[in-house]
């Protein structure tokens, strides 16, 4: 009979982060901050998103591969998956914060842009987006 720590070791999880707007969003964020605070964090290997989820399984996801371009696997603890939870909740309150849905449509001379094929909402989103947030 093995002991619950190696057994713990191998344990592969997968995520689901559904749909739902922004209370999903920090609904997510929570499931992420509790899986990490358990040590789980480290053990998931495949994450499957939809809608609203998508936006934190993307963010979490470009946050991860930042952790693991300066620190080698096992060299990541679990409380740099924490402080990485942690990170991606100011990064999001900030975003949200910046109310991008409704300034898009601030700018007359951007809606006009709008009305070509090659600029889309989306466009303008990730510029106002660039210059606000780091």
């Amino acid at each position: 009979m093995q002991s619950g720590t190696a057994t713990q070791e191998r344990v592969k999880l997968g995520l689901a982060l559904s749909g739902g707007g922004f209370r999903a969003s920090l609904f997510h964020i929570g499931v992420l901050a509790q899986l990490a605070d358990m040590g789980l964090l480290r053990r998931v290997e495949a994450i499957s998103t939809v809608s609203g989820g998508s936006i934190i399984g993307a963010l979490y996801y470009l946050y991860l591969r930042a952790l693991l371009e300066r620190k080698s696997d096992e060299d990541i603890s679990d409380g740099d998956y924490q402080q990485l939870v942690a990170e991606l909740l100011e990064h999001f309150l900030r975003v949200v914060q910046l109310n991008l849905r409704m300034r898009t449509f601030q700018s007359f001379s951007k809606n006009l842009k709008m009305f070509q094929p090659s600029y889309s909402r989306s466009d303008h989103m990730g510029e106002l987006l660039d210059g606000k947030v780091k």
